[in-house]
């Protein structure tokens, strides 16, 4: 993450609200480390489109936020170094946040390929088990084979479909 390009381009805005709008086309508040620059950004941008006019003043006003909160956010203006960088500022707290999501998304996969080795490694150990069952009639087995696979396959879905959930958000219906 990016803290500085964080603050960057929040005191920019703060100073120069003419960038605002291509700014909200480029970053979401989610795109933001800082809790505090989330809910920073989202009044800036909520500023602006009741207001059109976005500053310190307004901000603190509109979040009703302590003496050192205010403070801090004059302290971002200040701070900026140039309002000329205000896409690059973006273009990098977007790149930071696309790196963390991809980074989330390799983690989920690494840890959904575990899951899956130590369920292959069941279902052979039950398949070699079921094969090696000399009470039961062929047919039997082969029977008792595809009924475990078909619950095998079903946990794997439900479990993935959990996984998916987890990542998007969003209920995922299973076929079983």
């Amino acid at each position: 993450h990016s803290l500085e390009s964080e603050r960057a381009l929040l005191g920019g805005l703060l100073l120069d609200n003419q960038q605002i709008p291509g700014i909200m086309l480029k970053v979401s508040p989610e795109d933001f480390v800082s809790d505090w620059h989330k809910r920073l950004f989202s009044a800036i941008c909520d500023m602006y489109r009741r207001f059109s006019k976005v500053d310190p003043t307004i901000i603190a006003n509109y979040l009703k936020i302590s003496e050192e909160e205010i403070k801090n956010i004059y302290e971002l203006a200040v701070e900026c170094a140039s309002v000329r960088n205000l896409q690059a500022y973006a273009d990098i707290v977007r790149e930071k946040a696309v790196q963390r999501q991809l980074i989330g998304i390799s983690q989920d996969i690494v840890r959904d390929r575990k899951d899956c080795d130590n369920k292959i490694a069941m279902f052979e150990k039950k398949l070699s088990n079921s094969i090696a069952k000399p009470s039961i009639s062929p047919i039997e087995r082969l029977a008792l084979f595809f009924e475990e696979t078909a619950a095998e396959i079903r946990s794997i879905e439900v479990d993935t479909c959990r996984s998916e959930e987890r990542r998007v958000g969003k209920e995922c219906r299973s076929r079983w």
